[in-house]
């Protein structure tokens, strides 16, 4: 059971990357000036990670089997 839980959090994990690069393509791409674009990719970047490892820190640290009862069919 923990494949099937590691497997649907790889699928949001990935979400999530693919929706940090489409906004980082639009603060790159959209930015007033060159210091505005690398103040706020610099930015975006630094609280992405943080929250990324922090998310897969605490999802991981899950009692998995817990949330299961023992006597399931699956």
């Amino acid at each position: 059971m923990k494949a099937v839980f590691g497997l649907l959090y790889a699928v949001l994990f990935f979400g999530y990357i693919v929706t940090a690069l489409f906004i980082f393509y639009h603060i790159v791409r959209y930015s007033i000036n060159r210091v505005a674009m690398i103040f706020g990719a610099s930015l975006f970047i630094i609280v992405l990670g943080i929250l990324l490892v922090s998310n897969a820190v605490i999802f991981f640290s899950l009692p998995i089997d817990a949330f299961i009862p023992k006597n399931t069919w699956f």
